[in-house]
């Protein structure tokens, strides 16, 4: 080998040695680990396998976080796993004005950031919303809860808004943006969270009702509706029965609210109407004052009835109508107390069990005095009766007892048909085309039975049944009515059709209502009794109305009414 070739190969193995020392020393910085990222740099998303291609899913802006490394790191040997946050579970809570829950509300909702959605509504964006993303339902308790899976920052809110048309939002959690109308939101953390919301119907009112030393009240609470300072027609009735407060429904838009609390019991002084004129979602409040006046009462002892068969106990003055009453289960003292009861009335107690009966009892009552009754019903009585014209004939009739004179229209209840029916309180009748009528479920008390058919005048049967017997009657001739009434129209409107109806004194139709395009119309075959004639121009509209007796010395007679108050539509 010459000279120049052995400076060639010494040159080229000091080559390879700084070559293999260059990465020798490289080697050694990778066993001692590379220096961390520089902040601001993305960090490496793990490598997806062949089979499987790895799916990156793309962040919200300022709502994302970096994803959770649960991958395990070799450190001396040891493996350590990162643990996960703890879930997200919201509870919203719906309730009405007086607290109770509100169940079956349907709302919507959406999870967003809380910059976000301040962004996303101050943009203008909340217009060209449909729907949010989930639907939700409140159960019985008024609750609903949102339980979420997913990891969120601790800037998270919770956006909804009711769907149901039927209710407002009246009172949610405050939100530091301004929401557009009908949209609410809460702010969230990670773990528990209770959201309250307040609801109220879009035509229901609270009212508050209850005593100086804040118990409940216990009595009846009536609500009129006034219009432009006048009482719309009807009344909703409520008894609190231990709550704090009462929800009017149905409450026209622009009306105030009357308020009447009548003491049934405890000894509370009727109070005198309260009057709002506010409309608003908040709670109306009555305040109702104890009486120092002297206390009368009725106190009703029911015995002798099963624990479980119900019993109602109703109490009505001398026009028939409802002052008090209870429906109950069982034998019982029931007590009506006032400080304003004196003068008659009548206690009714029905027992709706097949071996009882009805009992009714007439009282007369004085100031400050109290008056028990004690209602043990017995077996009732079954009376049989068939009804005949002056030729024999059999009619078509109805049987009613006359034992109660508070009820002075009653004989003539029946139906369409013209079968035998009675006063709920005195039994059931049934009655066929040969006159043969049975009235079943009778009170023992019952001293008279009314027998009327359709055209002729009612007569009046004395009866003394025992308790549990079954009474044949026999045939009861009926006389052909005789009474007529002939109604004439003054100051009428030529082109106009009236409508005349004879009514009951204290309503409930007699014959009509028929059209009277003249000026005279004329009823036959009538009872000698007293009747209402009423005359209106249809459609609901105000019409007038006159009293008028029939006698036995004058059966017939004629009445001349002014129709020029009717309201008219041609």
């Amino acid at each position: 080998m010459t000279k120049s070739r052995k400076r060639e190969a010494a040159t080229l193995v000091l080559l390879l040695m700084l070559l293999a020392a260059a990465l020798l020393v490289i080697a050694v910085d990778n066993e001692q680990g590379a220096s961390p990222p520089p902040v601001g740099d993305v960090p490496e998303l793990p490598v997806a396998s062949i089979a499987e291609p790895a799916v990156v899913p793309t962040p919200t802006p300022r709502m994302s976080q970096p994803q959770t490394d649960t991958r395990t790191k070799s450190l001396e040997g040891q493996q350590e796993v990162v643990p996960e946050q703890p879930k997200l579970e919201v509870v919203l809570t719906f309730t009405n004005q007086a607290g109770a829950p509100q169940t079956g509300l349907a709302f919507e909702f959406s999870l967003i950031n809380e910059i976000t959605l301040r962004d996303f509504f101050q943009r203008g964006v909340n217009t060209q919303i449909e729907r949010l993303d989930n639907v939700g339902l409140t159960d019985s308790n008024g609750n609903f809860v949102v339980s979420e899976s997913l990891i969120v920052p601790k800037s998270v809110a919770i956006l909804f808004r009711v769907i149901d048309s039927q209710f407002t939002v009246v009172r949610a959690p405050a939100f530091p943006a301004p929401l557009p109308k009908g949209f609410c939101a809460g702010r969230l953390s990670n773990g528990s969270n209770r959201i309250s919301v307040i609801v109220s119907s879009a035509d229901s009112r609270i009212i508050e009702v209850y005593y100086e030393d804040g118990q409940p009240f216990a009595g009846e609470v009536r609500v009129v509706f006034v219009k432009a300072g006048r009482e719309l027609r009807g009344y909703q009735s409520f008894r609190p029965n231990g709550m704090p407060w009462i929800e009017v429904r149905s409450v026209p838009a622009g009306v105030a609210l009357r308020v009447l609390c009548f003491s049934v019991r405890l000894g509370f002084e009727v109070r005198p109407s309260f009057k709002f004129a506010e409309d608003g979602p908040q709670p109306l409040v009555c305040v109702v004052k104890r009486s120092a006046k002297p206390q009368a009462g009725i106190r009703v002892e029911v015995r002798g009835i099963d624990s479980a068969e119900p019993c109602q106990v109703n109490i009505r003055d001398g026009r028939a109508s409802y002052v008090g009453g209870e429906d109950r289960v069982g034998p019982g003292i029931y007590e009506w107390v006032g400080d304003d009861l004196y003068g008659e009335y009548a206690v009714l107690v029905r027992c709706r069990g097949t071996r009882v009966a009805f009992r009714a009892e007439r009282i007369k009552l004085c100031a400050g005095e109290f008056v028990t009754i004690v209602a043990e019903p017995k077996p009732p009585v079954t009376y049989k009766v068939t009804a005949v014209n002056e030729q024999g004939d059999p009619l078509w009739p109805s049987v009613l007892t006359s034992d109660l004179q508070f009820w002075p229209d009653f004989v003539l209840a029946r139906n369409s048909r013209g079968t035998a029916a009675s006063d709920e309180h005195n039994g059931r009748a049934t009655g066929d085309s040969q006159g043969r009528s049975e009235l079943n479920g009778v009170a023992s008390s019952v001293r008279e039975l009314v027998l009327w058919a359709e055209g002729y005048d009612p007569v009046i049967i004395p009866v003394s049944g025992m308790p549990g017997q079954t009474i044949d009657l026999g045939a009861i001739r009926l006389n052909k009515a005789r009474g007529s009434i002939s109604v004439v129209l003054l100051n009428r409107v030529d082109g106009v059709v009236y409508r005349c109806t004879l009514l009951r004194p204290w309503g409930g139709p007699v014959v009509g209502p028929r059209s009277v395009a003249g000026s005279t119309s004329t009823f036959y075959s009538l009872p000698i009794k007293e009747y209402c004639v009423f005359i209106d121009a249809g459609n609901g509209l105000r019409g007038v109305s006159a009293v008028v007796a029939l006698s036995n010395d004058s059966p017939s007679t004629t009445i001349e009414i002014d129709v020029s108050a009717c309201q008219t539509q041609k």
